[in-house]
C-alpha cells in the first residue's frame, strides 16, 4: 500500500484523476475530478493568481470568475493600488485621536510606538536576510513596505478602539498593554502588505516565522482586523481567512504550540462542540414547532433578551472568568400575572389576572388563540443560556475548530452521497470523541486526516461500501485538499529523541510518515476501537450511547452593505429580491443612473 502513495506512478495512480475514466469510475465523482483537471488546464496558471474561496466562506463570499486579462502584473498592480487607496491619507504614526485615547484611558504608557520600531527592525532585518530559498533583498523594499505596515497598523488599531469602546465592560487598558496583541495586530498588516506584492519567497507563515509569533496567537487578529476594516478587497479577505483555516488544520497542533499550554493551565477538559457554540449553532434533536416558536406565547413567557455581542478583542486574548448564569422566570409578572399551568392545560382555561395600567385601570387582556404547552418544556428552553458555556480565548478557537471541521465533514458526505442525519450524526460524535479523549490524535497532524478516519469507520460500522480511495478522491474535491495530507501522516511521535553511540556522537531519531491508510491501521483504530464499537448492532440506537447534536453548517452571512469612503457615511448594498412587486415603483416615475466606470478602477 506504501507504494501506491509514494511510489513512481504515484501522481498517476492518486495524484491526478487521469486514469480515472479509463479506470472502473466510481459515479458523479469520476466526472467531478476530470471536469475540475480539465478547467485547471484550460486556465492554467491564471488559477493561481487569486486565492481559492475557503469552504466556510462560500455561503458569503463567492468565486471571482476568470477573465482573460488577468495577469501576475495586473493582481499585483490592482492590489497594491487598493491598498495605496485604502492608506491614502494616513501617516505612518498615531493620529491625534488615538494619541487622546491612549492618554486617557491607559493608567500607564503603552509604549506602542516603541514596540512598532522594534518589530519593524526585526522584520527589515529579516526581510532583507540571504537564505537557500531566495536572494536577499534591498533594504530600500523592505523600508517602502514597512511603511506602508505601519501606516495599517495605526489606522486598524484606531478603528478596533473606536469599535471596541462601544461593547459592555471593555476594558481598554488591558488591551492596549497587551504585548501579544500589539505583535499579532502589526504581523497581520505586514502579512496584508507583503500579499498585495505577490512576493511568492514569502508567502504564510513566512511573517510569524520572522516575528517569532505562534499561530495559536495568530490566529485571533484575524477576525478582529476583518471587521474593523470593511475595505479589504474580497481577494484580502479570502487569504486571511485561509490562513486561519490553516491555522485551525494543522498549524496550531503542532507539538511546540501554546495550545497544549492553554488547554493544561485552563484545568478543564477540552471543551466539546455544545460547549462552545453560539445560540442555534446546533440542530435540536428534534426541530418539530414548539410552543415557543408561536409568537402569542413568546410574547407571554419569553424577556426580551438582546443578542450577545462577538467577543471582543481583549476577551479573545485573555480568559475571562466564569460567571453564573441566572436563570429566566417561567412567567415575569409584567405580563399581565403570574399563574399556574398544568402539563396540558390550554391557556385560555387558566385564569389571568388583567394587567393594569400605569393609572391603576384594569385593561382588556389580549385575546389569544389556544395552544396546549407543556410548562417544563418551557422551563427548559428559557433556562438556557445567550452564550456559550465556555468563553475566552480557548473557548473561541475551538468554537472555529468545530465549525471548520463541521463545513468540511458534511461537504464530504454530501460527495460521498451519506444523506441520512443519523448517519451523520455518529460520524460527528465520533470524531468529536477523538478531539475530547484522544487529543494527541491531532498532534503535529492534520484535521482532514482526523475527518477521512471518522467517516471511513462509520462507514465500515453501518456496513456501506465506501472503500479509503473513494473517501480520499472525495476529499480532493475540496478547495484546501493537499496530496500530502493523505500521503505523508505522521505516524509516531514528532517530538525527537536524541541517542548516543557507543561513539559519544549524538544520533537524532528521524520521524516515521506514512499513507493514511497505514495510520488508520496502526494509530487511529488503536485509539478509537473500544469506543467505535458502542456503534455496533444499533447500540447508540438503544440508548447505550448519547449522539453529539449536529452543527449546523450555515455560515453567519456577512453585511451586504459596504462604505464607499472613509470621508463620507455613505453605504451601498446590491438590490437583489425575488419578488417582482418587492420594491414599488416611485409614484413620480423611475430615475436611471449611468456610471461610466467600475469602482474598483477608478
Amino acid at each position: 500500500m506504501n507504494g501506491f502513495f509514494l511510489g513512481d506512478d504515484a501522481n498517476t495512480d492518486i495524484g491526478t484523476p487521469t486514469k480515472l475514466v479509463g479506470s472502473t469510475p466510481i459515479g458523479d465523482i469520476s466526472e467531478k475530478l476530470q471536469a475540475k483537471r480539465n478547467l485547471n488546464q484550460q486556465m492554467g496558471s491564471i488559477s493561481q493568481l487569486t486565492p481559492a474561496t475557503p469552504l466556510t466562506g462560500r455561503k458569503y463570499l463567492k468565486s471571482k470568475e476568470q477573465g482573460q486579462n488577468v495577469t501576475p502584473v495586473s493582481t499585483a498592480t490592482q492590489t497594491v493600488q487598493r491598498l495605496q487607496s485604502l492608506l491614502s491619507g494616513r501617516q505612518a504614526a498615531p493620529s491625534p485621536w488615538l494619541l487622546q485615547t491612549i492618554s486617557r484611558v491607559c493608567e500607564t504608557d503603552p509604549k506602542i510606538e516603541e514596540r512598532v520600531r522594534s518589530l519593524g527592525e526585526k522584520f527589515c532585518a529579516e526581510y532583507t536576510q540571504t537564505t537557500p530559498n531566495h536572494l536577499g533583498t534591498h533594504i530600500d523594499f523592505a523600508q517602502k513596505r514597512l511603511q506602508l505596515a505601519e501606516t495599517l497598523f495605526y489606522k486598524l488599531l484606531e478603528n478596533i478602539l473606536k469599535d471596541e469602546i462601544k461593547k459592555p465592560n471593555f476594558d481598554c487598558n488591558s488591551l492596549l498593554q497587551h504585548e501579544m496583541f500589539h505583535q499579532t495586530l502589526f504581523a497581520c498588516c505586514l502579512e496584508i502588505v507583503i500579499y498585495s506584492y505577490n512576493s511568492q519567497q514569502r508567502t504564510f507563515p513566512w511573517v510569524l516565522t520572522a516575528l517569532d509569533i505562534e499561530p495559536y496567537h495568530f490566529y485571533k487578529i484575524i477576525e478582529v482586523t476583518v471587521r474593523a476594516e470593511d475595505q479589504l478587497s474580497r481577494d484580502m479577505v479570502k487569504h486571511l481567512n485561509l490562513i486561519e483555516e490553516q491555522i485551525l488544520e494543522a498549524l496550531a497542533w503542532r507539538g511546540n504550540s501554546p495550545l497544549w499550554e492553554a488547554i493544561g493551565a485552563s484545568e478543564l477538559p477540552i471543551p466539546t462542540c455544545e460547549d462552545v457554540s453560539l445560540p442555534g449553532q446546533l440542530l435540536e434533536d428534534n426541530p418539530t414547532l414548539t410552543p415557543l416558536n408561536n409568537p402569542a406565547i413568546r410574547r407571554l413567557v419569553v424577556p426580551v433578551v438582546t443578542q450577545s455581542p462577538g467577543p471582543s478583542a481583549s476577551e479573545r486574548f485573555h480568559s475571562p472568568v466564569t460567571s453564573a448564569i441566572a436563570k429566566k422566570k417561567l412567567f415575569i409578572e409584567n405580563t399581565g400575572g403570574v399563574c399556574t399551568v398544568k402539563p396540558g392545560q390550554s391557556l385560555l382555561q387558566a385564569k389571568l389576572k388583567p394587567p393594569v395600567s400605569s393609572t391603576g385601570e384594569e385593561l382588556e387582556p389580549r385575546k389569544m388563540s389556544s395552544v396546549i404547552i407543556n410548562p417544563a418544556l418551557l422551563k427548559e428552553k428559557q433556562s438556557k443560556p445567550n452564550r456559550p458555556r465556555r468563553t475566552g480565548s480557548l473557548g473561541l478557537f475551538f468554537r472555529k475548530f468545530y465549525h471548520v471541521a463541521s463545513v468540511r465533514m458534511q461537504e464530504l458526505c454530501n460527495h460521498l452521497e451519506l444523506k441520512e442525519t443519523e448517519l451523520r450524526r455518529k460520524i460527528w460524535t465520533c470524531f468529536e470523541h477523538s478531539i475530547l479523549e484522544h487529543s494527541e490524535l491531532m498532534l503535529d497532524r492534520h484535521l482532514d486526516q482526523i475527518l477521512m478516519c471518522a467517516v471511513y469507520v462509520m462507514c465500515k460500522i453501518e456496513g456501506l461500501d465506501k472503500p479509503f480511495t473513494e473517501v480520499m478522491k472525495c476529499y480532493r474535491l475540496q478547495p484546501q485538499s493537499a496530496s500530502h495530507v493523505y500521503r505523508s501522516v505522521l505516524l509516531a511521535s514528532r517530538h525527537k529523541r536524541t541517542e548516543t553511540k557507543p561513539s559519544g556522537v549524538p544520533v537524532q531519531e528521524t520521524e516515521n510518515r506514512c499513507d493514511i491508510i497505514k495510520f488508520y491501521n496502526s494509530v487511529y483504530v488503536q485509539k478509537m476501537q473500544n469506543f467505535v464499537r458502542k456503534f455496533a448492532n444499533g447500540n447508540a440506537q438503544n440508548g447505550n450511547l448519547t449522539l453529539s447534536p449536529l452543527p449546523v453548517t450555515r455560515s453567519v452571512p456577512m453585511s451586504p452593505r459596504r462604505r464607499v469612503s472613509d470621508m463620507h457615511s455613505v453605504f451601498i448594498r446590491p438590490l437583489t429580491s425575488s419578488e417582482p412587486n418587492a420594491f414599488p415603483p416611485s409614484p413620480t416615475g423611475s430615475l436611471s443612473y449611468c456610471f461610466s466606470r467600475s469602482p474598483a478602477k477608478v
